[in-house]
């Protein structure tokens, strides 16, 4: 029977055509199996997911855990195909072209290769629809990972004294809308939002000013580009939330450089990341090579042990959790003795 006989409510796709394959696949696939079938699929001039097609991804057979939580848009299905297939099936001109290495550069990676803009990293690439897919599918991540659970906060306002009474307590460096920041202070009330701090990109900031959630009133906002010096001194804690997967470790030492050097000896880094088991589960090989399409990779303990040296930082303890492998990696300043607390 023809996918159009199936569900003749839904529109052929005329963009990346999926729901004839899922039509071919046992109930409850996962768009990895999806995207194998499609790999093998002529895919037509139009590169991205069509209204129609974007229509047909919230079919249940092509629903992924995240298109299926409540809320759920095609945008959380789209990004991957997007994004994931289209480099995905460029794969061996990429490594024809550049060789078979692993990519270390945000520029001239699998993603813009298979796109056809080389030159570009992947935040200058994506804009428009693809975009908006890819900022709602991030927000639909952020709340299926753990945040409260894996690293004690209540740390933090424990030891609020042991930096400058005016100091921000937490700065949470790339911390989009303040989604994150707000569950921190939701979880810990203690800490005053007064010494709280938001910083990502300028386009970011706006967009979290007029949606700025009540546990944030009174926090300071900052556009801010972490390429360049850390503008704000002394902080307690300055915080990384699923930064460090996007960059190679050059480019992470580089960020976590400019935090290093505007660190107290009571101050930590806290990045909250996955730690790849080794060997690494499916999923875990699934989304290592997913960040490898943008030059940047996941990382066992090991590589993180590597990383933070690299950035003239000591490792103080990877905090895990059970049932996942999102960890917090603690930091503080080399080669100071860590403070009676």
């Amino acid at each position: 029977m023809s996918p159009a006989a199936l569900h003749p409510d839904i529109p052929l796709p005329t963009g990346l055509a999926i729901r004839y394959p899922a039509c071919r696949i046992p109930s409850g696939p996962s768009l990895a199996t999806c995207s194998t079938p499609l790999t093998a699929t002529p895919i037509p001039p139009v590169r991205t997911a069509s209204p129609s097609a974007r229509k047909s991804l919230l079919w249940p057979k092509t629903s992924s855990t995240m298109s299926r939580t409540p809320g759920r848009s095609p945008s959380t299905t789209a990004f991957p195909f997007d994004e994931g297939l289209i480099p995905y099936t460029k794969f061996s001109d990429y490594f024809r072209t550049y060789g078979r290495k692993e990519p270390l550069e945000p520029t001239h990676q699998p993603h813009g290769f298979g796109w056809g803009v080389p030159e570009k990293n992947f935040w200058d690439a994506v804009e428009g629809q693809r975009l908006l897919d890819f900022n709602v599918s991030m927000q639909t991540l952020d709340q299926m990972l753990p945040v409260i659970g894996i690293y004690p906060f209540e740390w933090i306002a424990q030891n609020a004294d042991k930096v400058s009474s005016d100091a921000p307590l937490i700065v949470d460096v790339g911390g989009g809308k303040g989604q994150v920041l707000a569950q921190i202070r939701r979880s810990v009330p203690e800490i005053p939002a007064k010494r709280l701090v938001l910083q990502d990109r300028e386009v970011t900031i706006e967009d979290a000013e007029a949606s700025r959630p009540p546990e944030l009133e009174g926090a300071k906002f900052i556009a801010h580009d972490f390429f360049k010096p850390q503008p704000v001194k002394g902080a307690l804690v300055y915080f990384f939330r699923r930064i460090m997967h996007d960059w190679s470790d050059r480019y992470n030492a580089q960020i976590l450089g400019h935090c290093r050097d505007v660190m107290t000896p009571h101050s930590r880094i806290l990045i909250m990341d996955q730690v790849m088991a080794n060997p690494p589960s499916t999923l875990s090989a699934q989304t290592d090579i997913c960040m490898m399409n943008l030059g940047a990779k996941d990382r066992t303990a090991k590589d993180w042990h590597t990383l933070v040296g690299l950035a003239g930082l000591d490792l103080v303890k990877i905090w895990k959790a059970p049932s996942t492998e999102v960890s917090v990696i603690e930091c503080k300043l080399r080669s100071s003795p860590s403070p009676v607390l």
